[in-house]
């Protein structure tokens, strides 16, 4: 027996010390670095092991090469941009490349958000220039492609978090924004907006005006209510939300002389809506537009604890104004 047993560890040896080597060599490098990898047409796996051996993301560029071809994997290598972690061991990175686990990026448009927040937001995450992003929405070919009668695409770059691939062109994020856009606000959204005999251009107008001015949910449909009834009554809007547009920026109280700029965003001097929207509106702020609270409202003015005191006389609402905005009892 012991005879027996000398052979087959001798046997065994071999094999065990193959396998220490083979885990050995596949082990991750795990250091905590990253690498973006663009994997181009015509490249193959002995390109592919350079480049992860050059980065030192891999202990070893042959043990790579042969991995891949004993699995098959060299024939399945799929073209794109990979985003590799170090701590994927060599048979890990294989199953990546060749199942086409592309990379994407992340980015995230908060409701209300316009379209030179936007801009920026996608600037700061280099996504695509602040330029180019503006330049895109002004594109007259993409408004007609998606039928926005419109001067650009503000209040059609609905807010949601969006997983792009690293080599996207810009062009084609416009369009996955614009696409959600018309995937949220579907036929039934298109209908009622008929119903109300709002177009789809001012039913947007009009919910950017109400995501700008609404911090709680429940009073989004009574603010929309209040812009209603005044258009109806043909009044201003007199909405400081379309005074900050006009102005290109936030000002964290707006003085006299800035409700008097000359701008036919400023609805404290023009009547109806603005040209556009003002901002880029969520689901709740259209759905309040097309679903408005039953109120006769014609007022409101922040009480600073986000929520707004609404009234129906100018009388009250001056009452109103004097104690949460001038703070006179």
């Amino acid at each position: 027996m012991e005879l027996k047993q000398k052979k087959i560890m001798i046997l065994a040896l071999p094999l065990i010390l193959a396998l220490f080597i083979l885990l050995w060599v596949n082990r991750p490098v795990n250091l905590g670095k990253e690498l973006i990898v663009h994997v181009k047409p015509g490249w193959s796996f002995h390109k592919l092991a350079d480049k992860l051996a050059e980065e030192n993301m891999i202990h070893s560029r042959s043990f790579l090469v042969l991995i891949s071809k004993i699995s098959g994997g060299s024939k399945r290598l799929k073209t794109g941009v990979y985003k590799i972690s170090d701590r994927l061991s060599i048979m890990d990175m294989i199953q990546v490349f060749t199942q086409g686990q592309i990379a994407n990026r992340v980015f995230t448009i908060p409701e209300g958000y316009n379209m030179f927040q936007i801009a920026s937001l996608l600037e700061e995450k280099t996504i695509m220039s602040s330029d180019t992003f503006l330049r895109l929405c002004h594109d007259k070919e993409i408004l007609k492609k998606y039928n926005i009668k419109a001067t650009s695409a503000e209040g059609f770059l609905f807010p949601d978090t969006y997983y792009v691939p690293y080599d996207i062109k810009p062009a084609e994020i416009l369009s996955v924004i614009l696409s959600n856009f018309f995937d949220r606000v579907d036929k039934r959204f298109l209908f009622r907006m008929k119903e109300k005999g709002y177009t789809l251009e001012k039913a947007i107008t009009l919910a950017s005006l109400v995501e700008w001015e609404a911090q709680m949910d429940f009073e989004r449909p009574i603010i929309a209510s209040v812009f209603i009834n005044r258009l109806k009554k043909n009044l201003n809007l007199a909405s400081c939300a379309t005074v900050q547009y006009a102005l290109g920026g936030h000002k964290e109280r707006l003085l006299f002389r800035d409700l008097k700029k000359d701008s036919p965003y400023n609805t404290y001097i023009y009547k109806g809506l603005p040209p556009t929207p003002i901002a880029n509106p969520g689901i709740k702020s259209i759905l309040a537009v097309l679903y408005p609270a039953k109120v006769d409202y014609l007022y409101f003015v922040s009480m600073k604890n986000k929520r707004h005191y609404f009234s129906t006389t100018y009388r009250e609402h001056l009452r109103a104004y004097k104690q949460y905005i001038l703070d006179v009892n």
